[in-house]
């Protein structure tokens, strides 16, 4: 019996020991979760910020810029561009017309 008891209060400070270690760990639990929120939190702050300032940006650019520059390429390799002659030509004679215009506003002059 006195085995039995020695041993009982043996498991009864390890269990003590463990209930405190459990505790410990617990708050150490709620303080990564918070941790996690708020990292959670900046990380869709950043990630929004990312899309309008860059990756909205770049498509608009895209889409604005080069897409009337890839416009322009596509209209010059078209069929509607398959000019042979801009003021006419002779018999049996080759020719080919491309036309690329581009020009900056005029403004009238102040007076």
């Amino acid at each position: 019996m006195a085995s039995g008891a020695s041993t009982l209060a043996n498991g009864t400070s390890s269990l003590a020991s463990g209930a405190s270690d459990l505790k410990s760990g617990s708050s150490k639990v709620v303080d990564g979760i918070d941790e996690l929120s708020d990292g959670a939190k900046e990380l869709a702050d950043g990630t929004k910020k990312f899309e309008e300032e860059g990756t909205s940006k770049l498509k608009s650019t895209f889409e604005d810029d080069l897409g009337d520059v890839l416009d322009r390429i596509q209209a010059l390799n078209s069929d509607k561009c398959a000019y042979t002659s801009y003021s006419g030509k002779a018999n049996g004679m080759d020719g080919s017309v491309k036309f690329i215009i581009e020009t900056a506003a005029i403004e009238a002059a102040e007076e």
